[in-house]
């Protein structure tokens, strides 16, 4: 390195002379400004910003002596570039407008510069870098041109062809369904010939297999799994071409992690055990290499998720310490401190009371540390508002409300940053229910119809999003329960209509469905009744089919049945009653309540049954004694002695 430093001084003083007998001579500019920025590259960088500026102004002066002079054009854009690459975020976009009219005012000179469209289309890609999603996608498909033209005049340009797939990926990234599978195949082939050009051109390898396992995520599983194992060759390649690439261990880690994933039993502990190995590789050759241990704590993290008890607390616990370790070695990782945050809920979730409220108080000071890093970065503030939505399930009254409104506050700040992000307008929108129903009436009302506009965002941006749709019949099953409107009613039952269109097994749609439908026959009479509550049993059948062993679900077709048996007399009621029990039966085997199984026998007069089942339902602690004395149904025994002994029993 001294060694070239010391040419590079030499250079610079024959440079200097030269003009001092000739001050003319545009060459000698033109060879010293590149002298300088070759220079820059070797210095830190406050020193490397004050060679690059002087480069810059060489090549003014030799352009200033020869306007034709395009060599000088394009080099300029290059200083342009590297300086860009070095300044403040502020100023960097400026920087790589001013590269880009260098590389247009070279191809003005110089139809045919190949190096100059390349350089074009490569701070186009830096430009893309500092917009948002839809700039973004207008500059790729410029930069994909100005690649284009490069292999246009240059074919074996395997540069050329490599930076095209890459922004291929990079635009498929903002795509969904069939066309970011095409664009992921585009930048495939771009590598494929890449290779074909040069076969040893390891970074086009580890791209390659990078996009192949992007286009895996698209597919089935067996195609998935094709492909997984395809991106694995090529990484194998890269590591026989250059074993001490580190980060294609860590892709070859993620992606048999991935297969894992696709894998039950032996086979699946295998291929994690691999995926460890590799991620311990890429720590071998680079020990402070925070990517690997970032990418392993995910790894964990994730196969966590598939695990239960113990055995997910353990692995959530080891993801905890690889984040660490990767915050240790790069404290300004906004990446880790996210990622670290969404863990500690996963974790949270599988705790109950302090214990779960510590970790979700933990993770949002991992995410306040995110936003410390990057304030701009919308992942923080929507798992901030996560957390605390987790948080505000564990508390009740003035503090749960409190940290509604602040989650709502994240999720809020999560759409300023980016207003398409569908999954803060729905957070928000359950987080006004969950507000709506803390409050009275009409301020309740208020918030459920607040909370509708933000359903109707969410669709607006991701009109498939049928979570969304339930969660505006929900609110309109609500209002209309308060109002006891058959309008709203009827709106809900739309919403859920349009759920199951987009997800025809969506199980809850269809229970909320029969429900509203069991509400409607509450209003109506005769015929009319016996209609709704006969649609509403059909929901509930439905339902069963797709959630066979939910309690809930039998529960809801047993008050049905007996909804609709009260309607009914003699051995058609008799008929109803008995499927009701049966029902309630099943629910108990899933974890369902004896109460209800009692209730029936009550309405139906069989005392002896009924306190039976009475019985079991407050030894269990199912309802309380109160509740069952202001029940209508048990009205018949109100002046029963048996009744009353075993009330009597169990008040407190």
């Amino acid at each position: 390195m001294l060694t070239l430093l010391n040419k590079l001084s030499s250079a610079n003083k024959r440079y200097k002379t030269a003009l001092e007998l000739k001050p003319d001579l545009y060459q000698a500019l033109y060879n010293w400004g590149t002298n300088l920025a070759n220079l820059a590259r070797t210095e830190d960088i406050k020193q490397a910003r004050k060679l690059y500026r002087q480069a810059i102004r060489k090549f003014q002066q030799a352009i200033s002596i020869n306007p034709d002079f395009h060599e000088a054009f394009h080099n300029w854009g290059g200083a342009l570039i590297h300086l860009g690459k070095i300044t403040s975020r502020k100023i960097r976009e400026d920087v790589y407008l001013k590269a880009i009219e260098k590389f247009e005012q070279t191809i003005n000179i110089k139809s045919d510069s190949h190096e100059a469209f390349y350089n074009w289309g490569i701070i186009l890609n830096h430009l893309a870098q500092l917009r948002d999603d839809k700039e973004k996608e207008e500059l790729y498909l410029h930069a994909i041109k100005k690649f284009e033209q490069t292999t246009n005049i240059k074919s074996d340009s395997h540069e050329a062809f490599y930076n095209w797939g890459v922004i291929l990926g990079y635009l498929a990234e903002l795509k969904e369904g069939k066309e970011k599978e095409e664009l992921y195949q585009q930048a495939i082939d771009r590598f494929d010939k890449v290779i074909s050009i040069k076969s040893d051109y390891y970074e086009a390898l580890n791209n390659y297999g990078s996009t192949l396992v992007s286009l895996a995520k698209t597919k089935d599983v067996k195609q998935a799994e094709e492909l997984y194992l395809k991106a694995i060759e090529k990484y194998q390649q890269v590591i026989n071409i250059k074993p001490d690439f580190y980060e294609v261990f860590i892709n070859l880690g993620d992606t048999l992690f991935r297969l894992t994933e696709l894998k039950e039993g032996k086979q699946a502990e295998e291929l994690y055990q691999q995926a460890v190995e590799k991620y311990q590789q890429a720590i071998n050759i680079k020990p402070n290499q925070y990517q690997a241990f970032h990418n392993w704590g995910s790894s964990l993290s994730f196969l966590a998720k598939l695990k239960t008890g113990k055995e997910a607390e353990e692995l959530y616990l080891q993801a905890i310490e690889k984040f660490e370790k990767a915050i240790n070695i790069k404290p300004d990782f906004y990446e880790i401190f996210n990622d670290l945050g969404a863990t500690l809920i996963d974790l949270a979730q599988i705790k109950q009371g302090k214990e779960a409220e510590e970790l979700y108080l933990q993770a949002i000071e991992k995410y306040k540390q995110a936003i410390n890093i990057k304030p701009d970065k919308y992942e923080a503030f929507y798992n901030w508002g996560h957390s605390l939505s987790f948080l505000a399930r564990l508390k009740t009254g003035k503090e749960a409300e409190e940290l509604y409104l602040q989650a709502i506050e994240k999720y809020q700040k999560t759409t300023n940053i980016k207003p398409d992000k569908h999954e803060a307008f729905f957070g928000w929108g359950f987080m006004l229910i969950s507000l709506a129903e803390t409050k009275r009436e009409q301020e309740g009302e208020e918030l459920y119809y607040q909370a509708i506009e933000k359903f109707e965002q969410v669709i607006n941006i991701k009109p498939d999003k049928h979570e969304a749709f339930f969660g505006w019949g929900f609110i309109l099953t609500n209002l209309a329960q308060i109002k006891q409107a058959e309008e709203l009613y009827l709106q809900a039952i739309e919403k859920y209509q349009q759920a199951i269109n987009i997800k025809s097994d969506y199980y809850e749609a269809l229970l909320y469905w029969g429900f509203i439908l069991t509400n409607l026959a509450k209003l109506k009479q005769g015929k009319e009744a016996e209609e709704l509550y006969l649609q509403a049993i059909e929901k509930y059948q439905k339902t069963i089919n797709i959630k066979p062993n939910n309690h809930l679900i039998l529960d809801f077709l047993g008050v049905t049945l007996v909804d609709l048996a009260q309607t009914k007399v003699g051995t058609e009621a008799e008929a109803l009653y008995e499927q009701a029990i049966n029902v309630f039966l099943q629910a108990v085997e899933y974890g369902g309540n004896y109460y209800n199984i009692s209730r029936v026998y009550a309405i139906k007069g069989d005392k002896m049954q009924s306190l039976k089942y009475l019985n079991t339902s407050l030894a269990k602690n199912e309802v309380s004694t109160e509740f069952v004395e202001n029940n209508e149904d048990f009205k018949l025994y109100h002046k029963d002695q048996d009744f009353q002994d075993l009330i009597n029993q169990y008040k407190k």
